[in-house]
C-alpha cells in the first residue's frame, strides 16, 4: 500500500527558524486559511457523527498518508488516513474523525472526540485552561508536556469551535430558532411562557447586566492595537457593533449631584485639612483614638 507520512514532508526537518510574525498577523493568516472550508468541513462532520456506513477504506490510492495524531480515547500515536485523489486532506482527517492543525499540510491531527470532550468540560468548567488540558494528555501519553502541544490543541479546538457553531446555525435554521430575538423570547420559559389565565405579575422578568465590564479587557490599551479582530457575528449573545453604535447619544453624560456637600469643606485648602479623629497624617500621633481604644480593650494572650 503506498503512502507516505507528513513527517517527510519538511526538507529542513530538525531545524528551527524564528518566527518574526506578530500574534495579530498569525491569527489573521490562520482565519484566512480556516474561514472558506468551515462549511464543507461542517458537511463531514455531520456526516462522521451521524452516518452508520464504515469509513470507506481505498487501500490501493497513492494519497493515503500517515500523521501523528492526540486522541485521550485510544492514545494512538499515529494513523493511516485513507484519502481518495480527488479529496483534500482536511475532508479526508473529518471523515476519519480527525482535525489537522492546518488546512493543508498538517503535522499534527487532534481527534474530534478528544476536542468534544474539552468543550463538554468548559462547558461545566469555564476557567479550564486549554494549557492545563494539553498537559494532561501529555502525561496519558507519558511525553514531556511542550509549548507546541498545546498551540496546536488551541489551534484545532478554534477551528472546532467554528465547525459546532455553524452546524448549531443549520440546526436552528431549521427549526426556526434564528429569529433576531428569539433567545431573549424564548431563554428563560417561566418567564417567557404564560398560562392561560395566568396572574400578571408587577415585575414579569429580571435581568441582571455587568455593565460590559468583562468585556473592557478586549479594548486596545496605551495605544496597542488589538490582535484579534474576529468579530463574533453569529452568536445570539452578542449584539453587532454597529447596532448598539447607534445608541450611543442616547444616554446624556450628567454632573455630579452637588447634595449633601459642604462647600466650606470644598473651599478648604489640601494643606489646612487635619483629620480630627486620626490626627495630622503628615505628623501621626503614636496613640490615635482608634489605637488608644484597642491598647485598652484588648485581652492579654
Amino acid at each position: 500500500m503506498a503512502h507516505f507520512s507528513y513527517s517527510q514532508y519538511s526538507r529542513w526537518r530538525g531545524r528551527k527558524y524564528r518566527d518574526t510574525r506578530t500574534w495579530g498577523q498569525r491569527i489573521r493568516r490562520f482565519n484566512a486559511a480556516w474561514e472558506p472550508l468551515i462549511k464543507e468541513l461542517a458537511d463531514r462532520f455531520i456526516e462522521w457523527k451521524y452516518s452508520t456506513q464504515p469509513n470507506p477504506t481505498d487501500g490501493s490510492s497513492e494519497y493515503n498518508f500517515t500523521i501523528p495524531v492526540v486522541d485521550i480515547h485510544t492514545l494512538d500515536r499515529e494513523v493511516n488516513i485513507q484519502r481518495p485523489g480527488d479529496m483534500t486532506v482536511s475532508h479526508a482527517l473529518m471523515r476519519a474523525g480527525y482535525l489537522g492543525s492546518s488546512p493543508e499540510q498538517p503535522s499534527l491531527a487532534v481527534s474530534l472526540q478528544t476536542l468534544e470532550l474539552f468543550r463538554t468540560l468548559r462547558l461545566f468548567k469555564p476557567n479550564l485552561s486549554v494549557e492545563a488540558f494539553a498537559k494532561t494528555i501529555c502525561h496519558l501519553y507519558s511525553k514531556p508536556y511542550r509549548r507546541s502541544y498545546r498551540t496546536a490543541l488551541s489551534d484545532t479546538f478554534d477551528v472546532y469551535l467554528s465547525i459546532v457553531r455553524e452546524v448549531d446555525a443549520r440546526v436552528a435554521s431549521e427549526l426556526g430558532h434564528d429569529e433576531p430575538n428569539y433567545r431573549v423570547l424564548h431563554s428563560c420559559p417561566s418567564c417567557s411562557y404564560e398560562l392561560e389565565g395566568e396572574t400578571e405579575l408587577r415585575f414579569s422578568r429580571m435581568f441582571v447586566i455587568d455593565g460590559n465590564n468583562s468585556l473592557k479587557r478586549m479594548k486596545g490599551f496605551n495605544g496597542r492595537t488589538v490582535a484579534d479582530t474576529r468579530v463574533f457575528d453569529k452568536s445570539d449573545y452578542y449584539l453587532s457593533r454597529e447596532y448598539v453604535d447607534q445608541y450611543a447619544d442616547e444616554v446624556k453624560a450628567r454632573r455630579p449631584s452637588n447634595v449633601n456637600r459642604n462647600p466650606e469643606i470644598d473651599n478648604e485648602d489640601a494643606d489646612e485639612w487635619e483629620d480630627v479623629v486620626h490626627g495630622d497624617v503628615r505628623n501621626p500621633k503614636p496613640w490615635t483614638r482608634i489605637t488608644s481604644f484597642w491598647r485598652i480593650t484588648r485581652k492579654p494572650p
